[in-house]
Formats: structure tokens, sequence, C-alpha cells
């Protein structure tokens, strides 16, 4: 797979991506081959640029996008609207450029802001396999919306979503080929979760992620940063993902089924308080459901239990069927919202 960095004007930001890349790709042997990287820089930005090709990025591919022209729109929008449109024209520019014209199979993109996990590309090597052989899997992705350190604690375990996570992740050429012709003007992660594009496909994501954000600064203005994003648990372990089992998440008929398993069995409850910790022994077995009646009724017991209150185009973030999983008090405990 290809891996690209988009960049703009945060020369420090890229810098610090960059060193994490570098040393992640240095914990595998070979990954380096395995993994060619690309710095996209849309615009001119003098240090960006200087960086990108300095002896720092010593190895990686800068390639630039310019516009013929500004984007433009019907109606009157603000600077950081269209920022927005800015970065869905470069995003199209550089999956062209990676899939169309060099011919990469997978992609991984990244942003200037982005630090990754020692065991990142083993993560994708390994889901990446389930993604080719499973027409179900939209795309891989290393990021959690509840990844908080309250609410994770497996750093082996992966999901399902039907929420497009985003925020490190790798699309195969088939789904490029797709997504290209219709490829929107503005607010292209918000249109990938858009029922119609999405077409009732998952994305693969961990417990645990594998990209930390520290992108405070930038075009969403630190958008959920403070309340969200800074307290998100990177992981830390470096597991040898080609020695795991990932056959419990490669099936998605029989993902749902040991879904509705866990469910059958788990406990009713309607608050943090009804959670009770049990050794960490028996753990698996101490699941909780709390059950919600609308998008409006989510939104509230989210809060409560201090997860992501936001839905788009029907779905829950981390959402799959509508249920939201997450671990409480160190992993002995997991609670899921359900519809």
């Amino acid at each position: 797979a290809a891996v690209v960095i988009m960049a703009c004007d945060r020369a420090d930001y890229l810098e610090r991506t960059v060193a994490s890349v570098r040393a992640a790709l240095g914990v595998r042997p070979g990954d380096v081959d395995k993994f060619p990287v690309f710095i996209s820089q849309d615009g001119r930005h003098k240090a960006t640029r200087a960086f990108a090709e300095g002896p720092k990025a010593k190895d990686f591919h800068w390639m630039q996008h310019l516009e013929d022209r500004p984007p433009t729109t019907r109606t009157r929008f603000r600077w950081d609207s269209v920022a927005y449109y800015r970065i869905a024209a470069h995003y199209k520019w550089a999956m062209k450029t990676l899939f169309d014209d060099l011919g990469y199979e997978r992609v991984i993109v990244l942003e200037d802001d982005m630090e990754l996990s020692p065991d990142f590309f083993g993560y994708f090597e390994a889901a990446g396999k389930v993604m080719d052989a499973d027409p179900s899997v939209y795309t891989v992705s290393s990021w959690n919306d509840n990844g908080q350190k309250i609410h994770v604690s497996d750093e082996r375990r992966l999901y399902r979503s039907d929420f497009f996570p985003g925020l490190g992740w790798m699309l195969h050429k088939a789904l490029w080929r797709e997504l290209a012709p219709k490829w929107p003007d503005s607010y292209w992660d918000d249109w990938m979760r858009l029922s119609d594009v999405r077409r009732g496909r998952e994305s693969i994501r961990p417990e645990v992620c594998r990209t930390f954000n520290f992108g405070e600064v930038g075009s969403s203005k630190g958008q959920f940063f403070r309340a969200y994003l800074r307290e998100i648990k990177p992981a830390s372990e470096r597991i040898d993902w080609a020695s795991q089992s990932l056959a419990y998440i490669s099936n998605g008929d029989a993902y749902e089924d040991q879904v509705r398993r866990t469910l059958a069995s788990a406990t009713i409850i309607d608050s943090p308080t009804q959670v009770r910790l049990v050794p960490p022994e028996n753990a698996a077995t101490n699941v909780y459901k709390v059950i919600y009646a609308s998008e409006r009724d989510f939104n509230r017991l989210a809060k409560r239990f201090g997860v992501f209150a936001e839905w788009k185009d029907g779905v829950p973030r981390a959402g799959y069927r509508g249920v939201v999983t997450f671990k409480m008090y160190k992993g002995r405990a997991t609670v899921m919202l359900v519809p």
C-alpha cells in the first residue's frame, strides 16, 4: 500500500508526523519497501515544501497539488468552509495520482497531525487481507471515536462499524473506482458516511487507536479536540498482527451473529452507577446493555456515559447496527448502547 500524508501549511506538524511514520516503518524489517510514503502538499507554502524536500523527509516522495482556480460555491461561505472545498479537491487529486497514475492497489491516508503506534503497519497489513477478501468491508481505519483512555483496554480487539472513522485509514483501488466519478466538492468525510455511498458496507476499526491526532490547530478549529481527541489512548504494544487470528472479524454475517449473542446475555442498565466491578478474570462476561429509543435518547445516554454523542446520516459514531460498544473501569466491564 502507498502511504500518503496530506499536508498544506503546517510544516511543524508535518515534521512531527514524518518522524512518527519513519519510526513505525522501522519496527518490522521490510516495511520501508512495502509501504512507500508520499507527502502530498496542497498549495505553495514554502516552509512545508522545504521540509518535504529536505533531509528529514529523505526517501519520502513529495508531490504538489495546485488548483487552477479557487473553489466556488452557490452561497457565501466563511473562510473555514471554503477550506473544506480545497481539502476535498486535494484528496481527489491525491487519490487519482496514486491509484490511477501510479497504479497502487491500496492507499493508506494520513494527515499531517498524526502520530502512529509501533504496530501501525502490521495492523494495516493484517486487516487489509480481510478487506481484500470480503467485499462487505468498506475501509480499514486506525481510529476509534470512543478511544479515550477510560473507554478502552484491549489492544488486540477489532470491531466492524457502520460509521466511517477516517483519521488514518485505507481503501482499495476498487472502492476508489466506484467513488471517483461522484467525489464531492466539499466535506468528503461526511459524504463517505452517507448510506447511499457506503451501501451497507462496514469499516474495520480497533478498540485502541493506532493513530493519535495532535492537531488542535487546523481547518476544523480544534473541534472536539479538548473534549475527546486529547484523551485518546494510543496503542503502545508491538503486536505481531500476522500471528493474530482475525477470523472473528472476517465474515460479516458471523460477526453480526456474535454481536447478537453478546446482547442476548447482557444485563440491562440505564446508568453508569449500575455497572458492577468484577475481578479482571471475569471481565469478559461482565457485559451491560443500555436501551435507547431515538437519536435524542441516545445522545442523552451517551453524554451520561461519556461517549461521543453525534450521528451522521442515522449512524452514531463507532456504531454497528446502531450498537455502540465501549469499556469501563479499565476494561473490567463492557457497555453497549443498543437501539
